[in-house]
């Protein structure tokens, strides 16, 4: 009984935690392709940024370009793992450049994970059905 009280407790704290974020604009998507279309006008702003898995998704005008050489690809990828302050999906890191999403770009960003998961430099896992990608601090 004392597990499942400890369990509730701690629940609720992280209710009223994601709570305050949210009023203060940082949403956490589990599902960003699905959520921020129907949802995302729901989302109070300030800074006009939407925030996805803790990884700004700025205005297009703001985003960098995807790279065209390997070197830089994986060196772009890196750097935003790094700084991301959770694991981010394949999709929430395409969506962060300027253009189109494409399948395309998001299979080649895919192959890019996966080759610095197999060389030991990222790691990834599983949430809710989505591979997440980060790199250890």
């Amino acid at each position: 009984m004392a597990a499942e009280d400890e369990l509730l407790t701690r629940l609720v704290a992280l209710n009223q935690e994601r709570a305050a974020e949210e009023a203060r604009g940082l949403v956490r998507w589990l599902r960003p392709d699905y959520q921020i279309p129907k949802l995302g006008h729901k989302v109070a702003r300030p800074d006009g940024v939407q925030q996805e898995a803790d990884l700004a998704i700025v205005p297009s005008s703001d985003k960098p370009k995807w790279p065209t050489s390997d070197t830089e690809q994986i060196n772009i990828l890196v750097d935003l793992l790094r700084k991301a302050p959770a694991p981010v999906p394949t999709e929430s890191l395409s969506a962060t450049f300027d253009g189109r999403n494409t399948p395309k770009r998001r299979d080649r960003i895919e192959t890019l994970l996966q080759t610095l998961t197999t060389i030991g430099l990222a790691r990834s896992g599983q949430l809710d059905g989505q591979t997440r990608y980060f790199i250890p601090r």
